[in-house]
C-alpha cells in the first residue's frame, strides 16, 4: 500500500502487504529513470521523500524480502 495519493511535500508511505517484509524500494520517473533507490533493512513499512521532485507521474518498485516485487504508481502533486 502506498499513501497518501497524491502527494504533495509529505513523504510517501509504503506498507508491505500481511506477512511481507519491505527490502528495497525504488522511484522511477514516468520515462525510466531511477529518481530514489532506498535499502529498508526488511521492514514491514517505510516511507520515502518525493517532495524534491518535479510534479508528475512516477512509479514506485516494492522488493520484498522474498525476492518478489510489485510496481504501484504514484502523482506528486
Amino acid at each position: 500500500m502506498i499513501y497518501p495519493n497524491p502527494v504533495g511535500e509529505e513523504l510517501v508511505r509504503v506498507q508491505a502487504p500481511e506477512g511481507r517484509r519491505i527490502a528495497e524500494v525504488t522511484v522511477y520517473s514516468a520515462l525510466g529513470q531511477v529518481v530514489v533507490n532506498q535499502a529498508t533493512g526488511d521492514r514491514k513499512r517505510t516511507a520515502i521523500n518525493l517532495a524534491g521532485l518535479p510534479a508528475g507521474q512516477y512509479w514506485v518498485r516494492t522488493r520484498y524480502a522474498s525476492g518478489r516485487a510489485a510496481v504501484s504508481g504514484v502523482v506528486r502533486k
